[in-house]
Parts: C-alpha cells; sequence; structure tokens
C-alpha cells in the first residue's frame, strides 16, 4: 500500500494500479483465512445472486409474473447489453466468488469436527434452575448444525462446477449460457443456506425454561403460580 501511496502522490496513478490490487489480493487473502463458514456463505450467495441476476435480471424467482395477456411478460422483455469490458468484470468476480465457494468444504468439515470434540450440552433441568438468571445467547441445535454443514459438504462441489462453467462462459461472453449455470450455482447456494439451523431466540428460550420448570413442579405449586399469574 505504501509503494501504491507514494506513486498516487507523484501523480502515477497507471503505476499505482498493479500495486493497489496486489495490497487488495492480500486482504482478501486474510479474510477468506479467518471469516468463519456462516458469513462466508452469506456472502457468497449474495455475490452469486448478484451475478446472477446481472446476466439475466429476469429471474427473480421461479415463476413469472402474471400480465395482461396484451403486454409482454417478464421473460419477453429485452434484456440490457453487457459490454466486452463487463463482461470481462463480471467473469473476474465470478472467479473470486468461486474462490470462497472452494472454501465453503474445508470450512464446514473444520466446524463438524468442533462439534464432535464438544462436550455434551446440559440437559434441560439444568436451564430450568437458571429461569430468573441473565438472559443466554441464542442456542443452536448441534444435530442441526451438523446437517447443516453436511449439506454444505454435498452441495458446494456441485456450486464449484456451475461457477466455473459461469466464469469460462462470460470469458466467452456467452451470456446464455453464463447465465444458466451462475443460476444453477445460486440455487446451490441457496439450499445450503437453507439448510442452516435458525438460532433459537431469547424468548423462545426462555418460555422453553418455563414449561421445564412447570414440569419439575408438583400440581400445588403450579395451582399456586397460575393463581399469582391471573392476580397479577
Amino acid at each position: 500500500m505504501s509503494a501504491a501511496a507514494s506513486r498516487l502522490s507523484a501523480r502515477k496513478p497507471d503505476m499505482a494500479v498493479p500495486q493497489q490490487q496486489a495490497a487488495i489480493d492480500e486482504l482478501d487473502k486474510i479474510w477468506d483465512a479467518v471469516i468463519p463458514f456462516h458469513p462466508l456463505l452469506a456472502k457468497d450467495l449474495a455475490d452469486q445472486t448478484a451475478i446472477a441476476r446481472t446476466l439475466n435480471p429476469t429471474a427473480v424467482d421461479d415463476k413469472p409474473p402474471e400480465s395482461p395477456s396484451n403486454e409482454k411478460t417478464a421473460d419477453e422483455q429485452p434484456m440490457l447489453e453487457i459490454a466486452d469490458n463487463d463482461f470481462l468484470k463480471l467473469a473476474e468476480t465470478q472467479e473470486r466468488t468461486l474462490k470462497r465457494t472452494r472454501l465453503l468444504v474445508p470450512k464446514a468439515e473444520a466446524e463438524l469436527q468442533q462439534l464432535a470434540n464438544a462436550p455434551a450440552p446440559n440437559p434441560p433441568a439444568n436451564e430450568a434452575k437458571l429461569e430468573d438468571g441473565p438472559a443466554q445467547p441464542p442456542q443452536v441445535d448441534p444435530e442441526q448444525a451438523k446437517a447443516g454443514f453436511r449439506k454444505a459438504i454435498e452441495l458446494a462441489p456441485q456450486a464449484v462446477e456451475q461457477q466455473e462453467s459461469t466464469a469460462a462462459a462470460l470469458k466467452k461472453k456467452d451470456r446464455l449460457t453464463a447465465a444458466q449455470h451462475a443460476e444453477a450455482a445460486r440455487k446451490n447456494l441457496e439450499e445450503i443456506q437453507q439448510a442452516q439451523p435458525k438460532k433459537q431466540s431469547a424468548g423462545s428460550t426462555k418460555e422453553r425454561r418455563r414449561q421445564v420448570a412447570g414440569q419439575e413442579r408438583g400440581p400445588k405449586e403450579r395451582r399456586t403460580e397460575t393463581r399469582r399469574q391471573e392476580a397479577g
């Protein structure tokens, strides 16, 4: 970066560009190495969606919108032309996204290994004793988390293949083929995202604790608690 800054201060921007790009590439490598699985997947899906929508803006969902018979549907509307330079930029963006997609499998495998080595969670009875304690962070079912990582290990290689085909088609300026592969890759990543477990909110966790606590109390205690709530 310092070399690029000196070039810019000397008013030599053309010579500074390669050095700036090299600095960006190094920062990308650091970011790729430290980012956890789920933020990586979210970034990957967002960028792949942007590529797919640039190539085919009408592919918003699987069903085309309804329209009167005397008007053209979205699929019939002509798409804007893509300039030659834009094809090259899209190809570069796809290759960067491809590099991140290749990281999904090793990161998912590492997460699975951590889950396998993690201690067993405390039984629900212990949660009931924390009824009046501080709010706990949202919890994730370990088995659901494992299933989500396995889905990534299964589908990420398919997304990689589709992204490789997208980049190759973009270099040939074959928009139709690139759009098809880009959308297929997006759907692979979307399926991985949908397989990830949703974190349990603090409210639902507290309610579950109350239910467990109520099961542990005797009938007389539960009646007393009910009367107290009604009186309140």
